[in-house]
């Protein structure tokens, strides 16, 4: 169980990471 918890909390990390990456990235191009 704990393998699994930690892999889900990791997924729900990296998925918020990526999304606020995205989000400054999209933000550099419109004011670009």
């Amino acid at each position: 169980w704990t393998l699994i918890s930690f892999g889900l909390v990791a997924t729900v990390v990296v998925t918020i990471w990526v999304t606020k990456i995205a989000r400054d990235a999209l933000r550099r191009t419109e004011a670009a």
